[in-house]
């Protein structure tokens, strides 16, 4: 008995689209207060809460890709809640004085502000050396004259006379602490 080997007649080709490749204005907007995540690839994904009773299964719908919340204004404060997700509230909002009741608008998810790192703390083995403590300036001598520099400094100088015609050496200005200003 002969088989024969079925061939197909023609290559089989698949074409697939790139997955969550919609564009934004084509994605569904996710309802308010659904949890929504923000991927590092920039796509945002809706999941589902789901409450299943004690020793039941559950199977939550899978999660879809969604339009990504928007940033938060100027004038909201953000808080960021245990699930990762972060609501925006109006900083702003003022309720008129009573007896009128006051309802806020509700929070708003919005994305999560970038935190922004802390500066690195410098370790204390690499810190740099102080610098050299200056040494302490002498008194100046009394039978010297004290010159206050432009500079808030003061030199010691001797007046030294040398006979003509004799080479003379006066010994150099010497510094010396400022005398207290009168």
């Amino acid at each position: 008995m002969k088989t024969r080997a079925r061939r197909l007649a023609a290559p089989f080709v698949v074409t697939a689209g790139v997955f969550g490749g919609h564009a934004a204005a084509e994605l569904p907007t996710a309802p308010h207060g659904a949890k929504v995540d923000v991927r590092p690839d920039g796509t945002c994904w809706q999941f589902y809460e789901t409450r299943c009773p004690p020793g039941a299964r559950c199977n939550p719908p899978p999660p879809r890709q969604v339009q990504c919340p928007p940033a938060a204004g100027p004038t909201e404060t953000v808080e960021r809640r245990a699930d990762g997700t972060c609501w925006a509230f109006p900083a702003d909002f003022r309720c008129p004085p009573p007896p009128s009741t006051c309802n806020p608008p509700p929070p708003r998810q919005v994305l999560c502000p970038e935190a922004k790192p802390e500066p690195p703390k410098p370790d204390p083995k690499f810190a740099p050396p102080p610098p050299p403590k200056q040494p302490e300036l002498p008194d100046a001598p009394p039978d010297a004259r004290i010159i206050r520099r432009d500079d808030g400094t003061c030199v010691a100088v001797y007046d030294v006379r040398c006979p003509p015609d004799v080479a003379c050496n006066p010994p150099a200005p010497m510094p010396v602490k400022c005398p207290p200003a009168k």
